[in-house]
C-alpha cells in the first residue's frame, strides 16, 4: 500500500507540469491478463488507471512494449516542443 500512496503523490506532482503523460509498456490486453508477480486484480488495475487519468488529468498511453513506449515518449516530447515554440512566437509577436 505504501507504494501506491507514493505513486499517487508522484502523479500529483506530475499533474502540475504543462504536459503530463503516463506511458505504460503494456497493452490493455496485457493489463487485463494480469501480471504473474502482482496481487492486483486486472480489473482493479484498469480501474486505477482510469481513475488516475481522470483525477490527475493525466493522459495514459498503453503502448504495448518498450519500443512503442519509447517512440510514444519521443513523439509527445516533439509535439510539446512544437507547441511551446508556437506559443512563444505568438506571445513574443503579439501587440501589448
Amino acid at each position: 500500500m505504501r507504494e501506491r500512496e507514493r505513486f499517487e503523490r508522484e502523479l500529483q506532482s506530475l499533474s502540475k507540469i504543462p504536459y503530463p503523460a503516463l506511458v505504460i509498456e503494456a497493452s490493455m490486453a496485457d493489463v487485463l491478463a494480469g501480471a504473474r508477480f502482482s496481487e492486483v486484480h486486472p480489473h482493479a488495475a484498469v480501474g486505477s488507471i482510469i481513475a488516475w487519468s481522470v483525477r490527475y488529468r493525466i493522459p495514459v498511453w498503453l503502448c504495448g512494449d518498450r519500443r512503442a513506449a519509447a517512440g510514444t515518449v519521443y513523439k509527445i516530447l516533439l509535439k510539446a516542443a512544437e507547441e511551446y515554440q508556437l506559443h512563444d512566437r505568438i506571445t513574443t509577436n503579439s501587440p501589448t
